[in-house]
């Protein structure tokens, strides 16, 4: 238990370093040296305690991977599999976005547990490794098919220019000019003409 002349010289400092330091130098680290110089300077004797981080590192190396188990594909399949905090997952798993990454894919695979964030608001799952293959390369067959989904994101259909962004077709149905008028920066978009000549 904090006592709350503590919380209370913490929360001051908090507020000090708010104030004093401007918000695009403001980090996590700052705020907490700024606390753990109040702390010391108001008396209160800082001892280093057990980090949970290294604790959780030590337990995490005798955490057995888990086997590869069937999904069913309706069912609440983080009910099924082992839920790890945030870098408490064992070695030889990943998630999607590391595979990526080390150049890897998830090659089919169903993955085999789940890591949390954020008090359990974000999720992600894991794949284990030793399944992962080979992220596959890109292809002009993939360039063309990719370009196109993109080209109907990008494409008026009213004045048929493709722009450099998506277009807001589900709410306008348009680009701007054409909704309402509002006049589109030349550089910001192809017009009909030049991709016909391009092509």
């Amino acid at each position: 238990m904090i006592p709350a002349a503590a919380v209370a010289t913490i929360a001051a400092a908090l507020d000090d370093y708010r104030l004093t330091t401007p918000e695009h130098q403001q980090t996590p680290r700052g705020a907490a040296e700024t606390a753990a110089a109040y702390l010391a300077t108001s008396g209160w004797a800082l001892t280093p305690a057990a980090h949970p981080v290294r604790a959780g590192l030590a337990h995490k190396e005798q955490q057995p991977m888990p086997d590869a188990v069937d999904v069913a594909p309706h069912a609440d399949t983080a009910a099924t599999l082992p839920v790890y905090p945030w870098r408490q997952a064992p070695p030889g798993l990943a998630t999607r976005r590391q595979l990526r990454d080390m150049g890897l894919r998830p090659g089919g695979h169903d993955p085999v547990a789940v890591i949390e964030c954020r008090r359990g608001l974000r999720r992600a799952w894991l794949y284990r490794l030793d399944l992962a293959a080979p992220k596959l390369p890109m292809t002009l067959a993939k360039e063309a098919s990719l370009d196109a989904a993109m080209s109907a994101r990008q494409t008026c259909p009213e004045c048929r220019r493709r722009y450099h962004h998506c277009l807001p077709l589900r709410t306008l149905g348009t680009c701007l000019e054409c909704h309402d008028g509002t006049p589109a920066d030349p550089s910001s978009y192809v017009p009909p003409t030049a991709r016909l000549t391009a092509a």
